[in-house]
């Protein structure tokens, strides 16, 4: 076993100028072959041995005969690389184009990812991407994307098929998004009430909260937020106000608490008042005034009376005298209005008054006795027709 060792003389190391091996002070050689991974005790406690050549910054190793020797100096970068049953040498790792960069430096060994690399066609590992942009194909469906690459303002995206997605362009407002059906595209559309409403709108929702009706039914508040029905009644009923607070209700009008004023004769209603009549001076009068007159009106009878004075042009001479109706009525005979006159100022001076037929008027008419200006008396009655 000596033979495969040269002896190393005491305190011996690697020169840099001459390529000797220093050794400390090593007490056996057991010691030198353990250095180099060889077994102890399997040389004598002493041994001489003699230095041996190599290499100024070399590498130590041991070959294969068992010498201790050195590989050449190593140039920035380089390693020691082992080789089964070969003995180890220099290298340095290498890049790839295009991928990775390798730079060797006194000491250091720099790798980097190329700037020129294009990426790989895949990819079965990813850990958190946190910053960049996508520039690569749309995403799948399959892949968590949408497979789609632009949009107008306002598109929505619905599911068009099990692995696709589709998009859904905006449309005019008031239109709203509507299904249609199970396993068919949405749309937009008009809400049909009979279609795409279920439920009554409330009242306080600008509703009825009344699903169904019956033929003349009315609707009215029935408290603050709700609306109820009335039920039609029979005819001859008219609608009456229950009061501040109260429903209304169909009733018969009461003349005695549901009537105001007086009934308009044109309604069949009675009537009275006071009227001044127009006068017409139809025959032997210079001048006739007209004083405020009354009337009442029963039914379709109306009775007038006042007073007029008149001056008739000659003496022993028929005189007449037109008087208009309170209530206009078409008279068809002279005895349709009727009444008498009579002066305060002559004594047994009365007149006729008779219906004109022509005119829809009362005529006053005496055969007169002087022709002072003489007030005359009246009253005379007459049907509406």
């Amino acid at each position: 076993m000596a033979d495969r060792f040269k002896a190393f003389p005491a305190q011996a190391t690697w020169s840099n100028a001459d390529g000797t091996l220093t050794v400390p002070a090593l007490q056996t050689l057991n010691q030198i072959v353990k250095l180099f991974g060889g077994e102890r005790n399997i040389l004598p406690a002493t041994f001489t041995y003699s230095p041996v050549g190599g290499s100024p910054f070399g590498i130590v190793y041991l070959a294969s005969d068992g010498s201790v020797t050195s590989t050449t100096p190593p140039t920035n970068g380089q390693i020691l690389i082992g080789r089964t049953g070969l003995s180890p040498v220099l290298g340095s790792p290498a890049g790839t184009a295009n991928r990775i960069t390798v730079s060797l430096g006194a000491g250091t060994i720099t790798i980097n990812i190329s700037n020129a690399y294009v990426g790989q066609t895949s990819i079965t590992t990813l850990g958190t991407i946190t910053t960049g942009t996508w520039n690569g194909d749309a995403i799948a469906v399959g892949y968590g994307g949408t497979g789609l690459t632009s949009y107008t303002t306002g598109d929505i995206i619905y599911a068009s098929g099990s692995a696709t997605l589709a998009k859904l362009a905006d449309v005019a407002t008031g239109n709203v998004l509507l299904s249609g059906g199970v396993g068919v595209a949405p749309s937009y559309g008009k809400v049909t009430l009979t279609g795409h409403v279920s439920g009554t709108l409330s009242a306080t929702n600008g509703g009825t909260g009344q699903s169904s009706y019956t033929t003349g039914d009315l609707l009215y508040a029935s408290s603050g937020t709700a609306l109820s029905k009335l039920a039609d009644v029979a005819t001859g009923q008219v609608l009456k106000s229950g009061g501040v607070g109260v429903a209304p209700a169909y009733g018969q009008v009461s003349l005695t608490a549901d009537v105001t004023d007086i009934l308009p004769i044109a309604n069949g209603g009675g009537l009275s008042g006071t009227y001044t009549p127009t006068l017409t001076n139809v025959a032997n009068l210079s001048a006739s005034t007209a004083s405020q007159c009354q009337y009442m009106r029963v039914g379709n009878v109306v009775s007038v009376s006042g007073k007029v004075s008149i001056d008739p042009v000659a003496a022993s001479t028929l005189t007449q005298l037109g008087i208009s109706l309170p209530i206009v009525s078409n008279l068809g005979a002279s005895e349709d209005c009727a009444g008498v006159a009579f002066s305060s100022g002559i004594a047994a001076q009365g007149a006729a008054i008779l219906g004109d037929t022509t005119n829809d008027r009362a005529q006053l008419e005496y055969i007169s006795a002087d022709i002072s200006n003489q007030p005359m008396y009246f009253q005379f009655q007459y049907e509406i027709i």
